[in-house]
């Protein structure tokens, strides 16, 4: 004989508070259940806070550059790519340019840009009274182009603060 009856079954002997019990001791069950599994998805990646969190646009990574000539040479080539789409032109630019310049940079069409070649540079020139701002000047298939470079601190990294066609 089972040592436990079903209290449901007919003829059973068990009162119907243990039915009862039963049936509230499942029920808690149940839904302690279901408050776990709902937050344990809060803890699984691609949840509805995290979708929010992600930028639309895409970000290049920058590589550790230390010279202000490697920053200027790599920002030209990166500059002058009249065919490149635009979404992409401005994602690969970004990382290299100050704030202030990144916004500005939002309106250069890369199309419009006059040249796909560097024929020779970087000429590097510095501030006398100031070594953490340096131009570098480049010869083009469309004249010369001189690229602003400024580091915010001493052995700070070096940033674009303008790139523009020399008068």
């Amino acid at each position: 004989m089972p040592r436990f009856k079903n209290p449901h079954a007919p003829g059973s002997t068990t009162p119907r508070r243990c039915a009862g019990l039963w049936a509230k001791a499942a029920a808690f069950s149940c839904a302690g259940l279901a408050v776990l599994a709902i937050a344990g998805c809060a803890q699984l990646p691609g949840n509805a806070e995290d979708a929010a969190q992600v930028s639309p646009t895409v970000e290049a990574s920058v590589p550790v550059i230390q010279s202000p000539e490697e920053v200027a040479v790599k920002v030209m080539n990166l500059f002058a790519r009249p065919d490149e789409p635009e979404q992409r032109w401005h994602a690969e630019i970004r990382p290299y340019l100050e704030k202030e310049y990144a916004v500005e940079a939002e309106y250069i069409d890369p199309a419009r840009i006059p040249f796909d070649k560097i024929l020779s540079g970087p000429k590097m020139e510095g501030d006398a009274h100031n070594p953490q701002i340096l131009t570098a000047d480049f010869k083009t298939n469309a004249g010369t182009w001189y690229v602003e470079l400024h580091q915010n601190a001493p052995g700070g990294e070096w940033l674009v603060g303008g790139i523009h066609q020399a008068p």
